[in-house]
């Protein structure tokens, strides 16, 4: 039974008294006994021995509800998993994901939020907890002025954070990544030091894609494969080249379904007639992605592949002013099937 903080259960928008339980003698005489004393010894003698007095009858009852309540009550066994400070933030995320099945699930967001809710370090310099919650009410309030940010989650934001941050903690002299382990080592210090300019560099984003004339995040373009899936499957594409950035580029989402898993010859044919525009004219506008038209038009993957490999690693070396490091042999249009690994080297940038 549950009841009100004065313990008086009441009808009739609260005009009509139904039952008091008001105290201990009144507990007594319904034969309520008050769960907040479960684990009171001293208290729960007292209250059985009111209770005894208000019948005889009533010490077998009593003993009743002492085994098969009380008893159970005061010698269950509460599990315990002890963490200490040694203990990494992923596995003190994973044991808590474990043990809250009952639970709402927690994203990465929220459990680095309990996180830099503990750093002793803040309370000390500023008199309160950081919360990371309220702080990133106020970057989406700012940030709300950007249609083309609609949508933007605060996950994303971390995941920002996190790359910059990860990139600083090595120089620079490695891969970055914003992967969950990495976000949940994120450090508050790192955080602070990060955060705004991650969110100054966001509206630097918006405004530049209001440029390309982006206004809306539902105009913002997937990244998709330019080769579909299923036709990769179906030619013996193996997987690195067709999961290959060199295989992906933004399309709109109208375009995606046009591709759907056709042959590249089919879904080109459709996109000319569906744009109503001639074929010269599409093939302009895939040369602006780095594709070769007459080789997707061909479905011939091996040379599509090849050409757009070197005309990206053009891009990236232009851009680096250097350069960029081969993982692999740069494939051969005229040898598509050369494709062996180089000795490995620290990695500038990787394609």
């Amino acid at each position: 039974m549950s009841v009100p903080e004065d313990k008086v259960l009441r009808e009739d928008f609260g005009r009509r008294v139904v039952a008091d339980y008001s105290t201990p003698e009144l507990e007594c005489a319904a034969g309520v006994f008050p769960l907040s004393r479960a684990l009171e010894g001293a208290s729960i003698l007292g209250w059985a021995l009111q209770y005894f007095k208000t019948s005889e009858d009533r010490q077998q009852r009593w003993q009743r509800f002492q085994d098969e309540v009380l008893t159970k009550i005061q010698t269950y066994m509460v599990p315990v998993i002890k963490l200490t400070k040694e203990t990494p933030k992923e596995a003190v995320s994973t044991v808590f994901e474990k043990v809250n099945t009952g639970g709402v699930p927690l994203n990465v967001f929220e459990l680095v939020t309990a996180t830099f809710a503990g750093e002793q370090w803040h309370y000390e310099e500023h008199g309160d907890d950081f919360r990371l919650a309220d702080d990133w009410k106020r970057i989406q309030e700012n940030l709300k002025q950007h249609r083309v940010l609609q949508g933007f989650e605060n996950t994303d934001f971390l995941q920002a954070v996190t790359l910059v941050a990860t990139f600083e903690r090595r120089g620079g002299t490695s891969a970055v990544s914003c992967k969950r382990r990495d976000i949940l080592r994120l450090s508050l210090r790192e955080y602070l030091a990060i955060a705004p300019r991650i969110e100054k560099s966001l509206h630097w984003v918006a405004a530049f894609l209001n440029q390309q004339r982006v206004f809306r995040s539902a105009d913002l373009p997937y990244r998709t494969q330019i080769v579909p899936l299923e036709w990769c499957v179906e030619n013996g594409v193996d997987m690195d080249r067709r999961e290959s950035i060199v295989n992906k580029t933004a399309l709109s989402s109208r375009t995606n379904r046009m591709i759907g898993g056709r042959s590249p010859k089919e879904y080109l044919e459709k996109v000319d007639r569906e744009a109503g525009l001639p074929s010269e004219q599409v093939d302009t506008l895939l040369r602006t992605h780095h594709i070769d038209p007459g080789a997707l038009r061909a479905a011939d993957f091996e040379t599509f592949f090849a050409n757009r490999s070197r005309s990206l690693l053009e891009l990236v070396d232009r851009a680096m002013g250097k350069p960029a490091t081969r993982t692999v042999q740069e494939p051969d249009a005229d040898r598509p099937d050369s494709f062996e690994p180089d000795e490995p080297e620290a990695a500038d940038s990787d394609l």
